[in-house]
């Protein structure tokens, strides 16, 4: 579609046309947004093209120099050193303003480095193109590209040294401070200053210097009628304009005068002269830089030709500028303004004329990110060949700071062509303007007019840029803003292999409101009729300039949703858009009659709501569509759930669901089992037993989906009775000790714990845990009080505070010794009463119960691994390994490492003897392995099987030396071992021998294995069973393939202490074609057990174990980690009218 034409307007010097509107006619324009354009002019971050003294070539003859090679990283500590090198701020490279075809960098020689000295290394650093250009000129070794620098400020005493790390007395070339002479310094050449800085201010590198223009975005429809020719006059006050205030100050001049500005050409005739304003026009800033609202604009080729059609028709840009000011390059610009009136007239005599239009705004608080230095060419030249034709080129590459300030032009000649002194006060005073070459015309060998319209002049459309120009400079690379500020190298980054164009971009940032009424013209628009731009806030978005009539932006789309009966359900859409959009939406590409809003709400669905939903959003710039939500109805549909139950023992309890859908049926379930005959929209259970008790849920199904409820949780309960009493004993102070109570009754159940009469602070649910000092032992009780305010006391218990126990301070070391001599191993011990028990290979040692262990003679067979339990009455504690060698051996200079390994993975070991000669011969138990001759092992996909000792025989000459390591290869799931065992409950006076029943279950999978007794037992009418964790020290495998599951203690020992089991590992088939590596049987004792619930204490414990091959099998076949093996068993005892008493913390 074709946009209406438009007019940009940064006021300075405004042109819109000649010939009267008539007063009582409205005006036949809109301004359609206000706002400030950001502009920067400079930039104290160096680049590769900021200057660098140079310094000696300590390579070269006495009068070569070279510029010191510098990293784009280091340039900002060369900048700012105590006596800096680097200085000029961000710079941009200069073009030859000759007749040639291509675009080619000036050369010159720098200052004192033509005859009198060299320069060497200008080809190292890219700061010499040695390319042949067009009419065979070649830049000369020791040449250097040209550049404008920007942060060079004009100096009020240019004959003063010392600034930039320059020194005031000249020396001969030869001389190590030659180039540091002031004179040769381009920062001291006026033609180098930069007069939008202060006087004798360079920046500092991190800083940016600032302008703001006050923008305003004129439209006129199209016409070829020339009534649309009026003269105007637009009139601010200078007080509103001093009104605007950017990062805390005002940055336009108040001179107590209006400021005035009236029109000099027509809108839509070519003829006249037109001056250009301070900055690159629309099409510079569009063309090809990311409008957040707008994308990238269409690519005008033949800007600003009279074409109604093209998006760019007519679009200059013309300023209205405030003073320089300085900020951070990393920190947002804040601003606003007071109300700012403009009074726009249809006569150039306005003093007695009435305005055709009045128009308010205020600038509410905004931020915006900094804008960048943007390099553009000052202005187009078109140069006449011999035979008479035109081609363009860019006759000064000027960055916008020199072609757009009059105060700081570099190099600006005057109306004759020669150079003038830029503190001439009256050149000073032309602000924003490009200089005018009036006196050229299209025949002169230098032309600065653009023959497609007459005198009007573009600037920088044709030159090398950090703005992006898509038609010319195509290869330009675009950087993304957040790149920038990630990086802030890239800012300053060049192309090779020339470095002649930078790869990045830069861009100034615009921040705009919009008028609500778009396009309509008004006499009076107030300020309420504005709303600023949907960016306006955005500290990522430089541009945030729409232009009031552009196409909406759908940043979220309606989505995708799953309809429930009698749920209501809204569609809603999200719509970025200067102007206000309206809607229609549509099912299945049909329009919904009366849905025109930014949501859409089904208020009791059906099935028939089923379907593709989208809507169309539309402004005066067009519409577009959202994306598609599909919308589907849930069939069945649950509209009410089970609810959570508690009931006593006996009663009768109903669940219930309610659902719709199409030809339903129910199937109710128990911890994920179905009820048989359960097959209704409600379940009633009467004489409740205590097996009931469970999670419940029901399965529907309709003709076309199935729903599950949520679950409901019902709790069986009798009247109130404490199933559990809590259990007292010793702890050792400074350890937590837990006491804990089960209890039944009718909920909710209410705990409160004492100490002798004493309530316990915090005491308030079924477990109580204990920190053991002198205050806390004594006698323990808890009340508890049930739903219907019935109240119990549990039995008192007492819980007595002792001291520690073993701690080892000297541990057993490892020795090598000579067959025949004597070993000695000893430990040293802390604690009460203690006694020892050493063991081999985690065997106890016959007669070895002292603190020392002594065998005299040793031979061979007494190698191996010793350690020693130390008990006394409070605990027991196992020393750390000593290894026993018999027997110089070879010295290894790499030992083999236990592994501990998942089944599948590769095991590696390696050992080396250092030296020449050295065979290896590795084992398995004992048993050597047919071709492991070699330093190291590698066993791939290991498996439980290969669980073991490895061991490697290492000789040289008349030695040998043996090393090994361990291999623990994990398999997923549980052992589950059948468990029987007898031994002496002490309830009474008189100990009785009991019998024991339940599992042993052993996870192996971690460093050290999980495990947990599930004991069952009988207790008058009622079925118990407990599960109890239990703490193994280790688990290996020895020699003999013998597996030692062992508990050495604990932290209450009358409770739990010295379990031992072993059987002999082998393999297991659990299945025809399954099978599992580890003991059938194991045979050991247990010291001491405390059942939970009583104060029965069973000692002297024999277990025998055997593997329950068909419930590993199930483990295993599911991965089963032990909490989910335990859960799985429990249940089974719960289904089998089993209570649980205790179950793992």
């Amino acid at each position: 579609m074709a946009f209406p034409p438009r007019l940009t307007f940064l006021l300075f010097s405004l042109t819109l046309a000649s010939a009267h509107l008539h007063a009582d006619e409205a005006p036949r324009f809109t301004i359609s947004q206000v706002g400030l354009h950001f502009i920067c002019t400079a930039d104290g971050q160096p680049d590769r093209y900021s200057w660098r003294i140079p310094i000696p070539d300590s390579e070269g003859e006495q009068r070569d120099y070279k510029f010191p090679e510098i990293s784009d990283s280091e340039l900002e500590s060369y900048a700012t050193a105590t006596t800096p090198i680097v200085s000029g701020g961000r710079t941009a490279l200069k073009v030859r303003e000759e007749n040639l075809s291509g675009f080619y960098i000036a050369h010159s020689y720098a200052y004192g480095f033509t005859t009198e000295a060299n320069l060497t290394n200008v080809d190292a650093i890219h700061w010499r193109n040695g390319t042949p250009q067009p009419d065979g000129f070649t830049p000369a070794p020791g040449m250097i590209k040209e550049r404008y620098y920007s942060n060079f400020p004009p100096l009020s005493q240019p004959n003063w040294a010392g600034r930039y790390g320059t020194i005031g007395i000249p020396t001969s070339a030869g001389s190590s401070n030659y180039a540091r002479y002031y004179r040769l310094h381009p920062g001291y050449d006026w033609k180098n200053w930069n007069w939008t800085l202060d006087l004798d201010t360079p920046l500092a590198v991190t800083e940016k210097r600032l302008q703001a223009l006050l923008y305003l975005d004129l439209h006129t429809p199209p016409s070829t009628n020339p009534d649309l020719n009026y003269d105007l006059t637009f009139v601010i006050s200078q007080a509103d304009l001093n009104s605007v205030v950017v990062n805390n100050r005002n940055v336009f001049w108040n001179s107590g005068s209006s400021v005035v500005l009236k029109t000099q050409k027509k809108i839509f005739q070519t003829a006249g002269t037109l001056e250009i304003g301070g900055f690159s026009p629309a099409q510079k800033i569009f063309i090809g830089r990311g409008l957040d609202t707008l994308g990238f604009q269409p690519q005008d080729a033949s800007y600003d030709i009279r074409n109604p059609s093209i998006p760019t028709y007519r679009r200059n840009n013309l300023d209205l500028a405030s003073s320089f000011f300085t900020a951070h390059r990393d920190s947002l610009l804040s601003f606003s303004s007071g109300l700012i009136t403009i009074r726009i007239y249809d006569t150039h005599d306005w003093i007695n004329a009435l305005p055709i239009q009045t128009v308010q705004f205020r600038l509410p608080n905004g931020q915006a990110p900094p804008p960048d230095l943007v390099t553009t060419g000052s202005y187009q030249v078109n140069y006449l060949t011999p035979t008479g034709s035109l081609y363009n080129h860019p006759a000064v590459q000027a960055p916008r700071w020199w072609g757009f300030h009059r105060d700081g032009v570099l190099g600006r000649r005057n109306d004759m062509g020669a150079y003038v002194y830029q503190d001439d006060p009256l050149r000073k005073s032309i602000r924003g303007r490009t200089y005018e070459w009036s006196y050229t015309t299209l025949s002169s060998p230098l032309n600065a007019l653009d023959p497609r319209t007459s005198s009007q002049r573009l600037p920088g459309g044709r030159a090398l840029i950090y703005g992006y120009d898509a038609v010319q400079y195509p290869d330009v690379e675009q950087t993304a803003h957040a790149t920038l500020l990630e990086d802030p190298l890239k800012r300053i980054e060049y192309a090779g292999p020339h470095y002649d164009r930078p790869v990045h971009y830069g861009t100034d940032t615009v921040r705009t409101i919009a008028s609500r009424n778009s396009l309509i013209p008004k006499t009076n628009v107030p300020e309420t009729d504005w709303v600023p731009h949907p960016d306006y806030n955005d500290a990522n978005a430089h541009l945030a300039y729409g232009i009031g009539f552009d196409l909406p932006e759908i940043t979220q789309d309606p989505i995708d949703h799953e309809l429930e009966p009698h749920v209501p359900h809204t569609l809603s859409v999200a719509v970025k858009s200067t102007t206000a959009p309206t809607y229609q939406w549509r099912k299945n590409s049909e329009d919904i009659p009366d849905a025109t809003g930014a949501t859409y709400t089904l208020s009791a669905p059906n099935k028939l709501d089923e379907g593709i939903y989208d809507v169309i959003v539309t402004t005066d710039g067009g519409s577009v569509t959202s994306g598609e939500a599909v919308l589907t109805f849930k069939d069945p549909a649950i509209v009410s759930h089970p609810e959570d139950q508690s009931a006593k023992i006996g009663s009768t309890v109903t669940l219930s669901v309610t659902a719709e859908g199409t030809d339903l049926t129910y199937q109710w379930r128990k911890d994920g089992r179905d009820i048989p005959k359960a097959t209704g929209p409600a379940l009633k259970l009467t004489k409740l037993k205590a097996m009931d008790q469970g999670v419940y849920d029901v399965v529907v199904k309709s003709r076309y989906d199935t729903a599950i409820s949520e679950q409901s949780e019902l709790r069986v309960y009798s009247d109130l009775a404490i199933l559990q009493q809590p259990v007292g004993g010793k702890v050792r102070e400074g350890d937590d000790f837990v006491l804990s109570v089960k209890a039944t009754g009718p909920e909710p159940l209410i705990y409160r714990w004492y100490w002798y009469h004493f309530p316990i602070v915090g005491g308030s649910s079924e477990r109580l845990v204990i920190t053991a000092n002198a205050e806390s032992a004594g006698e323990y009780r808890v009340q508890i009080e049930d739903g219907d305010s019935n109240l119990i006391w549990s039995k008192p218990v007492r819980v007595e505070v002792i001291g520690s126990g073993p701690v080892i301070t000297s541990q057993p070391q490892n020795q090598t010794i000579e067959p025949d001599a004597n070993l000695n191993l000893s430990v040293v011990a802390t604690g009460e009463a203690l006694t020892y028990q050493w063991r081999k290979n985690g065997t106890a040692l016959p007669k070895a119960t002292q603190a020392n262990l002594t065998i005299s003679a040793t031979q061979k067979s007494d190698e191996g691994r010793y350690d020693c339990v130390v008990k006394n009455a409070h605990g027991a504690t196992l020393s750390q390994t000593a290894w026993v060698q018999i027997g110089t051996e070879l010295e290894f200079s790499l030992h083999p490492v236990d592994q501990t390994l998942p089944s599948g993975e590769t095991a590696s070991f390696s050992a080396l003897v250092e030296g020449e000669d050295v065979t290896y011969q590795w084992s398995y138990n004992g048993k050597p392995l047919s071709g492991a001759i070699y330093s190291t092992l590698n066993l791939p996909n290991v498996t439980q099987a290969q669980s073991g000792r490895y061991s490697v025989l290492a000789k040289k000459g008349d030695k040998a030396g043996t090393a090994s390591a361990s291999l623990q290869v994990l398999e997923s799931g549980v052992l589950i071992y059948k468990m029987t065992g007898t031994g002496l409950m002490h309830q009474q006076e008189t100990p009785q021998r009991v019998t024991l029943a339940g599992f042993l279950l052993v996870d192996r999978r971690g460093e050290s294995p999980k495990a947990v007794f599930i004991l069952t037992r009988k207790e008058g009418r009622l079925n118990l069973f407990e599960v109890q964790p239990l703490e193994l020290g280790f688990a290996i495998t020895s020699a003999g393939t013998q597996t030692v599951f062992s508990e050495m203690a604990d932290t209450l020992p009358d409770s739990r202490s010295c379990l031992w089991l072993q059987g002999a590992s082998s393999v297991n088939n659990l299945t025809k074609t399954s099978s599992i590596f580890a003991p059938k049987t194991l045979t050991g004792s247990h010291q001491r057990l405390s059942l939970e619930g009583s104060d029965q204490v069973i000692e002297s414990i024999t277990l025998k174990a055997a593997l329950d091959a068909a419930d590993t099998f199930i483990s295993c076949q599911n991965h089963e980690t032990l909490d989910q093996t335990i859960q799985r068993i429990s249940a089974d005892w719960q289904s089998k009218g089993y209570i649980e008493v205790s179950s793992p913390n």
